[in-house]
């Protein structure tokens, strides 16, 4: 079993001068979502941003440029106390053999690792990746996730994900989140030399906007 957990920053901005897309959602229309996207983002200084997937707001932190990862870090931090900051809006992409089974929902962000790597050690104690989050039992080694169950009203998960249930192997997990640890060690110092270079003043800007252990 080949899985992935991809870190991604969503990156949103709207516009009262530029119109939504009268349909969607953005997965099944995703050319009128993107067009719409790439104007709102131009106009608030990004260009030539490539989202995860076509019309969605996800980014991964392996190709975003430092001039666009600068204009989100202002955004997050700027005119707020640190008491009012918090990690970079987000999480983690779920690829199983190839398929991405499960994005992160709303207010996830890239502390959500926590959970992740809980998950992976067999802990479910403190999943998180958004809401509405999946139900998720583990036996041994394996990992069921049901995206169906206990969901609350009005709520459903996007993009529509392939499957309502899935299974994966625990030690399989285990060996994307190192991975993905290592990567968001290399982000934390690329913050960090942000904060220092362009003098943000932050005494650990990585810690902010990844979670407490970075």
């Amino acid at each position: 079993m080949n899985i992935k957990l991809i870190p991604v920053i969503e990156i949103f901005r709207s516009s009262d001068n530029i119109k939504s897309p009268e349909k969607g959602p953005y997965w099944l229309y995703p050319d009128e979502w993107e067009r719409y996207s790439n104007q709102c983002l131009a106009e608030h200084g990004f260009s030539e941003l490539r989202p995860y997937a076509k019309g969605c707001s996800f980014y991964e932190i392996a190709k975003i440029n430092d001039a666009h990862l600068l204009h989100q870090i202002e955004y997050k931090t700027k005119n707020y106390s640190l008491e009012e900051i918090y990690p970079l809006d987000g999480g983690y992409i779920l690829n199983v053999n190839g398929e991405d089974v499960l994005y992160p929902q709303c207010c996830g962000d890239l502390a959500d690792i926590e959970g992740w790597i809980d998950l992976s050690n067999g802990n479910n104690h403190s999943f998180w990746q958004g809401h509405p989050c999946p139900a998720i039992n583990i036996t041994q080694d394996r990992i069921r996730f049901n995206l169906r169950s206990e969901l609350p009203q009005g709520e459903s998960f996007v993009p529509t994900p392939p499957k309502d249930e899935f299974e994966i192997d625990r030690l399989a997990l285990k060996l994307a989140v190192n991975q993905v640890v290592k990567e968001l060690h290399s982000f934390a110092k690329k913050l960090n030399y942000m904060n220092t270079n362009e003098q943000l003043g932050f005494e650990n800007l990585s810690k902010l906007l990844i979670g407490e252990n970075f």
